[in-house]
């Protein structure tokens, strides 16, 4: 008898257990569900890059040669989700050359990571804006009827303000071949860890 009463609350321990295992597997499944499917404005991936910035004061961060100076935002990449793999991150370049990388999923570098771009690059990444044409190009580029595309944002500083352009559908070639020009550009670069997410 003191078996089967044994037998009996160990299957009970083991049932319940594993119901509240698959709650936990279905939550998480559905919070990755509802990022993957989130791609008409990226309002998920945003909150995120949010998040990630109030965590950071990027003008206290040191390396050798001291305390960067920031200055303004003059150039942003941001690449969001879709239904697949889709890169997720986000790439604030200052007029200083401090730049921000931050990894969100489905990139080799997860996590808040930082570099130096140099006058040069500065200046060529502003010289092709122009050269590609963003300054005579729309705000954004959209269909929101298409669905499963991720959005990406370009920002880039002309004339003295930061454009930033959405592009998503329907954007002209040139756009695409200013986004691979920062891509390339981007990871040329060598960037040291801010910090990483905990596994």
């Amino acid at each position: 008898m003191m078996k089967v009463t044994l037998l009996i609350i160990t299957s009970l321990f083991l049932l319940f257990g594993s119901c509240k295992n698959k709650h936990k597997i279905a939550q998480a499944e559905a919070e990755m569900e509802s990022l993957s499917t989130e791609n008409a404005d990226s309002t998920i991936v945003n909150d995120a890059f949010s998040d990630l910035e109030d965590d950071f004061d990027f003008s206290e961060t040191a390396t050798d040669s001291g305390v960067f100076e920031m200055g303004e935002v003059v150039t942003v990449l941001e690449r969001g989700a879709c239904f697949g793999r889709c890169p997720i991150y986000k790439v604030k370049i200052y007029s200083s050359g401090y730049a921000s990388y931050e990894g969100v999923n489905f990139v080799d570098q997860i996590g808040l990571y930082q570099t130096q771009f140099s006058e040069k690059e500065l200046a060529d990444i502003a010289l092709k804006g122009i050269e590609f044409g963003l300054d005579t190009m729309a705000l954004s580029y959209d269909q929101p009827r298409v669905t499963d595309l991720p959005t990406t944002y370009i920002g880039t500083t002309i004339n003295g303000e930061l454009k930033t352009i959405k592009m998503r559908y329907g954007y002209p070639e040139s756009l695409r071949h200013y986004r691979n020009f920062l891509e390339e550009l981007i990871k040329s670069k060598t960037w040291t860890t801010i910090t990483v997410p905990n596994e």
